[in-house]
């Protein structure tokens, strides 16, 4: 009718990145002598996104007192864009000891581990080979994270555990007070265990 206004609600998830425009249009059967106002858009400014994952092994999990052992850190991007500033924060806890690493790509120092950017799809790694030097449950932590959103951030952390055994260095040496003893004679063996 004239005069009447309507109005419609639209909700959408964004799956896109980047400038974003909507068209709307409208027209009818009957003449419309100015359709000039029968078309409007607006625009959304999407921000680059990119999903973060961060995953962590270790070549032994139930390593002894001493043993050296390597952390093997991936990262990727699940996308939809280029991350940047990407930073694998893993600071080895108290029982580990940094020995070496070796990465595909980029610098690992202080506990981070920095690419400059990951594209899309794209897949890193990092080895950590560190002493260990502790007892018992010792648990390595990593997080992720890049400039860009991240729309999940449940896998932009991941941990794994070790549980050391204790070693024991034993050793024993054997004494006689005599080098030489006659028949009955009483000879004294004096035994000392070392750990």
């Amino acid at each position: 009718d004239k005069g009447e206004t309507e109005t419609l609600e639209i909700i959408c998830k964004v799956n896109k990145t980047g400038n974003l425009t909507n068209i709307a249009k409208i027209s009818g059967i009957e003449y419309d002598p100015n359709l000039k106002n029968n078309v409007d858009n607006e625009s959304v400014i999407v921000p680059p996104a990119a999903d973060i994952a961060v995953l962590k092994e270790v070549n032994d999990n139930n390593p002894f007192f001493g043993d050296v052992i390597v952390w093997t850190i991936s990262v990727k991007n699940l996308g939809p864009d280029m991350a940047t500033n990407v930073c694998v924060y893993d600071e080895l806890p108290d029982g580990l000891i940094f020995n070496n690493y070796t990465a595909s790509r980029g610098i690992y120092e202080n506990g981070v581990w920095r690419l400059d950017y990951l594209n899309n799809g794209e897949s890193e790694f990092l080895n950590i080979s560190c002493y260990v030097n502790g007892l018992d449950l010792i648990i390595n932590n990593v997080t992720a994270t890049a400039d860009e959103f991240d729309v999940n951030k449940s896998n932009n952390h991941d941990d794994e555990l070790i549980n050391v055994s204790p070693v024991s260095d034993l050793s024993i040496e054997k004494f006689a007070n005599v080098s030489t003893a006659n028949y009955h004679d009483l000879v004294k063996w004096t035994l000392i265990v070392s750990n």
